[in-house]
């Protein structure tokens, strides 16, 4: 792809009559990293943020299906300033114990801490994962980066709010499922002779229980549809071995804890994990 030239992927398939939600994200930030998986390129995109809640730089995946764009493959390396249009999706993963290990800088703790006969079953425990992405529908390499562009719109239905503590201020998140024209469709049958869809699911942040350019709060409901404006933030978490071993529910995790030679070393051990979510600076909540 030629510097300056733009690509673009096409929508998916869709029934005549369908309406779906809207989900567009346009952001512009430099490519720290490059790699493959599956078939499928994916950019790790440094962008920075708009909106007055303070934050340092963003760090987003974008996925380019196929590595292909337009039918082209992509031409991108480490380095590139991008302007990418495209949609938000969640991503579910499993990680293994190896790379959490590793990434915590305790890649010896089976060695140390764990009878040789375990050893096999511990190397077999997978974390169920998941976080959000851009599917990139079009690309653009700038030769720099002049206006700093990182915009959301999306809409969909809530199902899901909590609660998180910040400083001395208490957020929202809702979690959005939106059927935009991007999604699956099923082999079940859905409403009106239309095949049902796997919607997007997107995490909503609303500071302090509103968008940012709001004076009061928002009321969020479960099944209410809402529409959000807003920019894409990532949010760091620290968790123990110990939380993701418990977390995965399986009884056989749980008899190989007791054979740990120090158990405390489980709480000792962690690692940082991010997820992607949407800061609403302006919100719309539809009546039933």
């Amino acid at each position: 792809m030629a510097k300056n030239a733009i690509a673009s992927r096409s929508s998916g398939s869709k029934t005549p009559g369908e309406m779906f939600d809207l989900n567009a994200v346009s952001i512009t930030g430099k490519a720290i990293g490059l790699w493959g998986r599956n078939g499928d390129v994916f950019v790790r995109l440094q962008i920075k943020p708009q909106l007055p809640l303070p934050a340092s730089d963003c760090l987003v995946n974008v996925c380019i299906s196929n590595g292909m764009l337009d039918g082209n493959l992509v031409t991108l390396q480490k380095g590139d300033l991008l302007q990418v249009a495209g949609y938000v999706r969640q991503t579910n993963f499993t990680e293994s114990i190896r790379n959490f290990l590793d990434d915590a800088g305790r890649i010896d703790f089976l060695d140390r801490n764990v009878p040789p006969d375990d050893i096999p079953a511990w190397r077999n425990i997978r974390f169920k994962r998941r976080n959000a992405l851009v599917e990139a529908t079009g690309i653009k390499i700038l030769a720099e980066i002049g206006e700093l562009v990182n915009t959301v719109d999306l809409e969909g239905v809530i199902t899901e709010t909590w609660a998180f503590r910040r400083d001395e201020m208490t957020d929202v998140f809702a979690r959005v499922a939106v059927y935009d024209e991007f999604t699956l469709q099923t082999a079940k049958d859905g409403k009106w002779g239309r095949k049902r869809r796997i919607a997007h699911y997107v995490n909503v942040l609303f500071p302090e229980g509103k968008p940012l350019s709001a004076d009061r709060p928002v009321r969020l409901d479960k099944r209410q549809r809402i529409r959000v404006r807003g920019e894409l933030r990532d949010k760091w978490n620290t968790v123990s071995f110990h939380e993701l071993l418990m977390g995965t529910g399986d009884s056989k995790v749980i008899d190989l804890l007791q054979n740990v030679y120090d158990k405390d070393k489980l709480h000792a051990i962690k690692t940082q994990q991010e997820s992607l979510h949407v800061l609403a600076d302006a919100a719309v909540l539809y009546s039933r």
